[in-house]
């Protein structure tokens, strides 16, 4: 289409090149056509005999100005008719020469640079632009041309990538499959993982195995992970110092005290805790035995004498025990309940050791007044 009208275009030129031209013959012709016939018309009038063609039709008439400007007239429009007969078939047999020359040598030169340009182009195509598909790469030209496929190739496929191809840079083939390697756990279950994060959920398993205290929860046999809850307490072990006692896990952890009790201190040894045996407290006074006015008690337990004298025993106003005799003229109070007796003086005794009556008149003497024997 492009050729056609290229050729349409050039043979428009060509024609307006010809009127042209044929103008331009034109106006040379009526200059050249003046110019002759003036040339002729002078000749023939300046000339003493007349050329034979020329004065052939003139014969007859007879010899006067009359027939003179006959002849010269007519010799003139007979030149002329043959020169512009000449004249045009000339010009038009050399514009005619002239259009087709042009015309073909266009067509001809039209037709010779098509045949270079497309023997240019098959030839230069340069593969420049790189293209590919899916399994395919290959150079094309800016024409359209193909060049020689090749398979993608080089680079390393993983489990989330396609492997890329080190010509194209276009991924290409399949992924590879997962491999789950990585032991992985929560608080209550463990699987496995590709390296990816990939999750195995068929290899998910409940922690399992180990054994929990109260201290510590179970460790899985599987993944090493703790899970599940620590034991309660077992409060086994009696434990104590020297005021309490209480109970304790195997761990440490310490139950309720509670203070020692039960068992009796005596002189040489401290009471015993009848729940956990510890001696605790002070030890206890001598016991046992009995005093008198003349022997202090005998403890049951060391034997030692302790204590203080007991109380004379009097009878009829003498002690059974030592003999001596409850002292005479002490000073008495009768006690506000009048029930018993107060000494509350020294009276008229003259004694220096004091034996306080147990009785006076038929009452017992309870007790000695703070002041009665002064300082």
């Amino acid at each position: 289409m492009k050729n056609n009208l290229l050729k349409l275009l050039i043979l428009v030129v060509c024609i307006s090149l010809a009127l042209f031209a044929v103008s331009c013959k034109k106006n040379k012709k009526e200059s050249a056509k003046e110019s002759i016939t003036q040339s002729t018309v002078e000749s023939v009038v300046e000339s003493d005999t007349a050329p034979e063609s020329v004065f052939d039709s003139a014969s007859a008439p007879e010899s006067g100005v009359e027939s003179e400007t006959t002849s010269e007239s007519d010799i003139e429009s007979d030149g002329e008719s043959s020169f512009e007969s000449l004249e045009e078939s000339a010009i038009e047999s050399e514009i005619g020469s002239e259009i087709e020359s042009e015309i073909e040598s266009e067509i001809e030169s039209e037709i010779e640079s098509e045949s270079e340009n497309e023997s240019e182009s098959v030839h230069e195509c340069d593969y420049t632009e790189l293209k590919y598909n899916s399994t395919h790469h290959w150079y094309e030209c800016t024409c359209g041309e193909k060049g020689e496929e090749q398979a993608h190739a080089g680079g390393t496929a993983t489990c989330t990538q396609k492997a890329v191809c080190t010509t194209c840079s276009q991924a290409y083939g399949n992924l590879l499959a997962h491999s789950y390697t990585e032991l992985k756990y929560n608080s209550t279950h463990h699987w496995y993982e590709c390296t990816c994060g990939e999750k195995d959920s068929s290899t998910e398993q409940a922690h399992a195995g180990g054994t929990a205290t109260c201290t510590e929860k179970a460790v899985c046999s599987s993944c090493g992970q703790e899970y599940g809850a620590t034991l309660s307490h077992v409060y086994t072990e009696l434990k104590y110092n020297s005021t309490h006692h209480w109970y304790e896990c195997t761990c440490g952890e310490k139950g309720e005290e509670q203070a020692h009790a039960g068992g009796t201190a005596t002189c040489q040894e401290l009471a015993e805790c009848t729940t956990c045996g510890q001696s605790y407290g002070e030890s206890g006074g001598h016991s046992g035995g009995m005093a008198t006015c003349k022997e202090l008690a005998v403890c049951d337990v060391c034997r030692e004498a302790y204590g203080t004298y007991g109380r004379h025993n009097m009878v009829e106003g003498e002690c059974t025990v030592c003999g001596a005799k409850e002292s005479q003229g002490l000073e008495y109070e009768l006690n506000a309940d009048q029930t018993g007796y107060t000494v509350v003086g020294i009276g008229s005794c003259n004694d220096t050791d004091l034996i306080i009556p147990t009785t006076y008149q038929g009452k017992q003497v309870t007790s000695i007044g703070g002041s009665a024997f002064g300082d």
